[in-house]
């Protein structure tokens, strides 16, 4: 909701400025190809096929505006959006298209992504979470700024084992996120800290992200 007054958490601006990145992105691509056909079309080189790829990335621009303005989720408004612009403007044909939409999917070690967040769930209803926390208090916790550096530890342990950066946010920071602001950490910074936190995860073997590129 672009006007409901929410911040970013570390740098506390609009939420707003956050999104206005996809129009603006798109914008600026679309740019970039008028301005690369007018190059192309001045030498007389292929000027049939970069009018229709023109064409192409107006529509899917167009389209995945009107389904985001619409409440349309992103996943399914850039999945739609895409569908349509190469089914109107290719000669793919659509059972060829859907085929292939549906390869990219079939993937034998993508079936390691819900199983994580399965993980992550059971580990988290396990009471495995504050378990952790309770060890990384130990490691770190007698330390200047313990509160602090409990979190980002135990973030780093529990998101090794789920491999999911948001469900280690939410199992660490709904323990740890009333615990920094009685420490006396502002909510910006603890909800930065956990945010921060929660993506270490990311980089640490195995995680969704690593295998996702391992699957690509």
């Amino acid at each position: 909701n672009f006007h409901s007054g929410q911040i970013t958490p570390s740098l506390e601006i609009g939420i707003f400025w956050v999104y206005l990145a996809i129009p603006v992105g798109a914008a600026l691509s679309l740019l970039h190809l008028i301005l690369n056909t007018i190059e192309i079309t001045k030498h007389g080189h292929n000027v049939y096929l970069s009018k229709r790829g023109l064409a192409m990335i107006t529509l899917l621009i167009i389209l995945l505006l009107v389904f985001l303005v619409i409440s349309v989720p992103i996943y399914l408004s850039i999945g739609l959006a895409s569908f349509i612009s190469v089914l109107v403007f290719s000669d793919i044909i659509p059972m060829v298209l859907i085929q292939r939409m549906f390869s990219g999917l079939d993937a034998f070690s993508l079936m390691a992504l819900p199983f994580f967040v399965l993980a992550a769930n059971v580990m988290d209803g396990g009471g495995l979470s504050r378990r952790i926390l309770d060890f990384s208090r130990a490691l770190v916790g007698h330390l200047a700024g313990g509160i602090a550096l409990t979190t980002q530890v135990a973030s780093m342990f529990f998101g090794a084992l789920s491999g999911s950066s948001p469900a280690t946010v939410i199992a660490i920071g709904k323990i740890m996120y009333p615990e920094l602001i009685k420490g006396g950490y502002n909510k910006s910074f603890s909800g930065g800290l956990l945010a921060s936190s929660g993506a270490v995860s990311l980089v640490i073997p195995p995680s969704i992200t690593l295998i996702i590129f391992a699957a690509v």
